[in-house]
């Protein structure tokens, strides 16, 4: 089964011109504490995993996601006109038995911000540091919101997994 439904990954595509373009979501993680937001960047839609962000593991959001395993999602467009929201389980993958997975992505980071994952700058960062990890959402639960100038004709919808489906169902807007 895919792992977004066909209308949010066209959106995402056509909406959001991704991959061409940089996605950055605003990312809610559980602490004791409670919620904690941060903006991620997408790097990827795998089909058979779900949506890819990178992170330290070492750090609180990986943390976070290893003791609850829960994030929620919102992706804006830039110029406002979309707005999708999603509930997503979350599996942490380490580099053993997913070393293409960490290489293919790894070549996505720029220089400066791979520095970060070391505690010594190497001479090259061709391979892949073991602080590495990367972070696979797998909605299961999907809102989109297009808005309109004239805000009545806007359009809100859900899509929720049923068995081997998304089930979509349009919503009022308030």
């Amino acid at each position: 089964m895919p792992k977004l439904p066909e209308q949010i990954a066209q959106i995402i595509e056509k909406e959001y011109q991704f991959p061409d373009k940089i996605l950055i979501g605003q990312v809610a993680t559980l602490c004791s504490e409670g919620p904690w937001v941060r903006s991620l960047r997408v790097y990827g839609i795998e089909d058979k995993l779900g949506l890819i962000f990178l992170t330290h593991n070492g750090s609180r959001k990986w943390k976070q996601l290893e003791a609850r395993g829960v994030l929620s999602l919102c992706l804006v467009h830039p110029e406002y006109a979309y707005q999708l929201s999603a509930r997503c389980q979350v599996q942490v993958l380490s580099q053993n038995g997913n070393e293409e997975l960490f290489q293919k992505y790894w070549k996505m980071v720029r220089d400066d911000v791979k520095a970060t994952y070391y505690e010594k700058s190497p001479s090259s960062f061709e391979s892949v540091p073991q602080t590495l990890g990367i972070i696979v959402a797998i909605p299961e639960y999907w809102e989109s919101l297009h808005l309109e100038n004239d805000y009545p004709q806007s359009q809100r919808y859900t899509y929720e997994k049923q068995k081997d489906r998304w089930h979509e169902t349009r919503i009022p807007l308030h």
